[in-house]
């Protein structure tokens, strides 16, 4: 009789304890693994910031200190940001942020899917800013988590912009109630090419990963970042942008000046160098401002060293007067 008791199993009630422990364990437990996951995310994402901030400022150190344009949609190929430095960051997966639900289209100039660029410093179809010009480099964003805006994909907006329509996280569109965490929605009923405002989204447990220009990276909080509608981690567009395209010449201003022909070959981060050539070797069919093949592009934005830079790929390019 004793001997059947000592092999009796576990009573209901006991069962039922059991479970309720591992179920309140679980409870406690799994929110701390989800954060520990997000974490990790955003340790990588940091990363991500640190090696595009680091290739911009390389990029910088080629072109006269000057930060890349955004992207340029002038001449043909249209080419971006993410690949006129991919010579100096040499990855493509950092353009991903672990938290995004969606992936960067590398290969589209307007393929931004999860940082934003402050368009104060690298304009679009302009040479991006000098560093020599920003006087708070510890203060000023660079790089940013944010909601994509559809209007200006890669935009990293400013609090000029207005506020966020959205939670800091994405959710609770103004617009549609739902959550948005990498595209801000476009052509609906809802969203009719509305913009997101100030687009700094908080993917990583309450913060956003920021890139400033002297290469540091952090975590903040949107509200931080917005300060009320506050410039003070933002700077206004200054003198010294050159257009990647210049006016055309009118007829009765003298034709195209003296400008001297030479020939551009690419080098390492998407631009051309270039090399002199006598001036009788000048391309005839040529005229200031045109886009003909093989004939000038008219991207005069290296004016210290008074050079014609043109992105794209083999090109004529043109020589100040100024130092015939």
């Amino acid at each position: 009789m004793s001997a059947s008791r000592r092999l009796r199993g576990f009573t209901l009630i006991e069962l039922l304890v059991v479970i309720a422990i591992i179920a309140i364990l679980a409870a406690i437990l799994f929110p701390v693994f989800a954060r520990a996951r997000e974490n990790a995310r955003k340790a990588t994402c940091q990363s991500n910031l640190k090696q595009i901030c680091m290739g911009l400022l390389q990029y910088a150190q080629d072109y006269d200190e000057c930060l890349p344009f955004l992207y340029q949609s002038v001449t043909s190929p249209r080419t971006g940001l993410i690949q006129i430095t991919q010579p100096y960051i040499k990855n493509w997966e950092v353009h991903n942020c672990p938290s995004s639900d969606q992936k960067t289209l590398v290969g589209d100039y307007l393929g931004h899917r999860s940082y934003g660029y402050h368009r104060e410093l690298m304009p679009i179809n302009a040479r991006g800013v000098s560093l020599g010009q920003i006087q708070r480099p510890a203060e000023i964003a660079m790089v940013a988590d944010v909601l994509q805006n559809p209007n200006a994909r890669g935009l990293l907006m400013r609090p000029a912009d207005g506020k966020m329509v959205t939670g800091y996280d994405g959710s609770n569109c103004s617009y549609c109630g739902g959550k948005h965490v990498s595209m801000f929605p476009s052509s609906d009923t809802y969203h009719n090419y509305l913009s997101p405002g100030f687009n700094v989204i908080e993917r990583h447990n309450g913060v956003a990963n920021v890139a400033f220009v002297d290469g540091h990276v952090k975590a903040m909080k949107h509200v931080t970042l917005y300060n009320t509608g506050s410039q003070g981690h933002f700077i206004q567009r200054k003198s010294g942008y050159k257009r990647l395209v210049t006016p055309r010449v009118r007829a009765d201003q003298g034709g195209d000046h003296g400008w001297q022909w030479g020939v551009a070959s690419r080098i390492p981060g998407g631009g051309l160098q270039y090399h002199s050539r006598p001036k009788a070797a000048a391309a005839p069919d040529a005229q200031p401002g045109s886009h003909h093949a093989g004939g000038c592009c008219g991207d005069v934005v290296r004016c210290q060293e008074h050079l014609c830079h043109c992105p794209v790929g083999e090109r004529a390019v043109r020589r100040c007067p100024r130092t015939a």
